[in-house]
């Protein structure tokens, strides 16, 4: 007997539970079986803010690549970079840039902002290879 597809809504919650643990396997499994990359709970995080929250850089990156929109807000107006912590800044840099150069016309106010406003986004990117 073949298993019951999941929906939508159950992918979805997999796949923000998978990115809250770092779990990059499960999210790339996931994503590849059809998991809404943009799902939202009833506070509106994705799984790119928890995976940001928790500092998964590997699983942001898979995020990143399959369109995870880097400029949702949950319900407090956060975003998912506003929602990483200080200590996991730094190495979620290159992929924020990376996604920015791979598709800029999707995210010039988000750099604008980052690279005026963020004195720790400046250092970080100073240190990145290719940095300004």
């Amino acid at each position: 007997m073949a298993a019951a597809a999941m929906s939508d809504d159950a992918m979805g919650k997999a796949l923000w539970d998978a990115a809250e643990a770092g779990n990059t396997g499960e999210v790339t499994r996931l994503l590849k079986a059809g998991a809404p990359v943009n799902w939202s709970n009833v506070y509106r995080q994705t799984p790119l803010m928890r995976a940001a929250t928790f500092g998964h850089v590997e699983s942001i990156q898979v995020l990143l690549d399959r369109g995870a929109d880097l400029e949702a807000k949950d319900k407090a107006g956060k975003s998912a970079i506003d929602l990483s912590k200080a200590e996991h800044f730094k190495a979620l840099v290159p992929q924020i840039l990376g996604t920015m150069r791979r598709d800029p016309p999707c995210y010039p106010a988000l750099a604008c902002k980052l690279l005026t406003a963020n004195p720790t986004l400046q250092r970080a990117l100073s240190a990145c290879p290719g940095g300004r």
